[in-house]
């Protein structure tokens, strides 16, 4: 043993070394399937470059990072701007290779490692279905087959309630601010990167399932809510979006199956309220970011409308009360989220815009008065865990 490590350092090599240009060759090859798949910025594609803050948040290895990023980098760059000329948003090419090279050295941490091989199953495993989840984007597209119109039109008419367009205001302010729209498009799609933000700590105290399964609960309850009000954002509906206010819209609308019935609630905005509540310290203060550019992103992209947003908070509480066994107390926003959805299924808007903004401050603040009751509002259930666990 003792020659073997002599002729590595004859040699000048170690297996860290190898590791990490075995990790550098399969992050590489990761990145192009990715890119071969779909030749645009994906979900996918932008929560790999999550996993390079995980992998810096366990490991520590800079070395072994910076010297697979100083050749995965170059390459993003080359494939970027030279093999890839006509794409847009071509800066993001650069993010999501470094990340699958630090998946696969979290991957060789697995295999080399002893005494800690559980926690680094733990984190691998809890990566990798993050990985996973970002594809599932593509399961909304089955309410398309079985409702193909949508309520477009009504979900416009609860927006105009309260004087003004919110999707079509922050519609234009992207528009006019090319940087902005860069950053909200990044946002939008990095969502993946806001969970594995938020699961870091979790990770290393071994709670992290317990939040994957909120983010679960959240898309199976947002789904059943697809099924009754499908809606796809004005963008895809409203000529001339967002420069031209339709003047009058029917409340159900034919739109084509190609485009996906994910509006009500907003799943991207629950599901960074989720990670904001469910972080600390530093990881906190990244997912409060994800927060404000996911709201303004949803409106400003043309994806949702204000409805959606609002009712994505009686969401995220009744997912907090659910798994936290506090049923009686998961009524109250289980109805604040039922009642405008059940509303909205029978062509039921509000009349004006006192009506309007009173269902938006008494859905968001009767959603936030039934965590404090039960302390688990900016005090997630698992924080007492963790801490006793960190301590």
């Amino acid at each position: 043993m003792s020659r073997v490590i002599s002729e590595e350092k004859q040699l000048g090599i170690s297996w860290r070394t190898i590791n990490a240009a075995v990790a550098l060759l399969i992050g590489i090859a990761l990145q192009v399937v990715v890119f071969l798949i779909n030749p645009d910025p994906t979900f996918l594609s932008l929560t790999l470059s999550g996993v390079t803050i995980v992998y810096l948040f366990f490991c520590r290895a800079w070395r072994d990072f910076l010297a697979v990023s100083t050749v995965a980098i170059p390459f993003s760059l080359i494939e970027a701007w030279i093999i890839r000329p006509v794409m847009a948003h071509r800066w993001f090419l650069v993010l999501p290779c470094t990340g699958a090279a630090a998946f696969a050295l979290l991957v060789f941490r697995l295999l080399s490692s002893t005494g800690e091989a559980r926690q680094w199953k733990h984190t691998v495993a809890t990566t990798a279905f993050i990985l996973l989840a970002s594809l599932a984007i593509v399961i909304p597209m089955i309410v398309s087959f079985y409702q193909p119109r949508t309520y477009d039109g009504l979900l416009l008419a609860w927006d105009q309630a309260l004087g003004f367009q919110p999707s079509y205001s922050a519609g234009r302010l992207l528009t006019h601010y090319a940087w902005l729209r860069a950053a909200c498009v990044y946002f939008y799609l990095a969502i993946g990167t806001a969970q594995l933000i938020c699961l870091t700590v979790h990770m290393k105290a071994g709670t992290a399932w317990h939040v994957i399964g909120k983010f679960l609960v959240a898309s199976a309850i947002a789904f059943m809510c697809f099924m009754i009000v499908p809606a796809v954002g004005p963008v895809f509906v409203f000529k001339n979006y967002p420069n031209e206010i339709p003047v009058a819209a029917a409340a159900l609308l034919n739109v084509p199956p190609t485009f996906v019935r994910n509006c009500v609630p907003s799943l991207h905005f629950a599901m960074t309220i989720l990670c904001f509540w469910n972080s600390r310290a530093w990881q906190r203060s990244c997912c409060a970011i994800f927060v404000g550019f996911t709201f303004l992103a949803t409106l400003g992209l043309g994806q949702h409308y204000l409805f959606d947003l609002v009712l994505a908070v009686p969401l995220c509480a009744l997912v907090e009360l659910l798994l936290a066994r506090r049923l009686k107390l998961a009524v109250l926003p289980c109805m604040l989220l039922i009642i405008p959805v059940l509303l909205a299924r029978e062509m039921i808007a509000p009349s004006g815009a006192i009506v309007g903004w009173g269902w938006v401050a008494l859905t968001v603040t009767l959603s936030l008065l039934s965590l404090r009751r039960t302390e688990l509002l900016f005090v997630p259930v698992t924080r007492f865990r963790i801490d006793s666990e960190l301590s």
